[in-house]
């Protein structure tokens, strides 16, 4: 990752997924995309209504 790319993130808080990816992985934080990306399971449209709130 560049330093340009990590500045403008501090700064502006944008970042490329791949940027942010290879941050994570360099903080051994990589497994946090799990909950990130977690597949959720609704029996009914109300369990997606109230998971909204």
């Amino acid at each position: 990752m560049s330093l340009g790319s990590y500045k403008r993130f501090e700064q502006t808080h944008q970042i490329s997924l791949e940027s942010l990816i290879k941050i994570s992985i360099a903080l051994n934080r990589e497994d946090d995309f799990d909950v990130l990306f977690a597949k959720r399971e609704y029996a009914s449209i109300q369990d997606v209504i109230n998971a909204r709130r």
